[in-house]
């Protein structure tokens, strides 16, 4: 009897190790896991989350339907101002989703599609020296996209985007 529990503490050492061995290779199992839930819950609200900005996007469309075809230069006072913080909302909500959709096609179609009917406020000498350069670099390269293009929509090259030096 007592010889089992010899034969038991020569092999205890290796079975300790397996495992340990099993426990690693479980826990790195849960956290790549666990890494790839995170990363897909975060795509998921980020998705909600543009989708959302652009429902919202759509609702002041209805609101206001006079913005929704361009005509900065025919505004005046408050109502050009409202038209300002229309079409900010409106670069917002392409922002969040340039970031989320990246270069699909159709979105980004879309997108600049409604950009083309804002074409006289981004081309506008306050817009493009001051308001312009509170968005990211991403985003005025859209703009400028959506402003270099008044018939070939579908195009998504790249340009390059400089703040001009005062």
């Amino acid at each position: 009897m007592w010889q089992f529990f010899t034969d038991w503490s020569a092999i205890a050492p290796a079975i300790t190790s397996a495992f340990a061995f099993a426990t690693f290779v479980v826990a790195v199992v849960g956290m790549r896991t666990a890494i790839r839930q995170l990363k897909a819950n975060l795509e998921n609200q980020r998705e909600t989350t543009s989708k959302n900005i652009w429902r919202d996007y759509i609702k002041l469309t209805v609101e206001y339907p006079q913005f929704t075809q361009g005509g900065f230069h025919n505004l005046e006072g408050k109502e050009r101002e409202r038209y300002r913080w229309f079409v900010a909302n409106f670069l917002w909500g392409a922002e969040e989703l340039l970031s989320f959709v990246g270069e699909d096609n159709v979105w980004r179609h879309n997108l600049i599609v409604q950009a083309r009917y804002h074409r006289d406020y981004f081309m506008d000498p306050t817009f493009r020296t001051e308001d312009m350069y509170g968005y990211s670099p991403q985003l005025r390269d859209f703009v400028n996209e959506a402003v270099g293009q008044q018939e070939a929509v579908g195009r998504t090259r790249r340009r390059g985007n400089r703040r001009p030096v005062r």
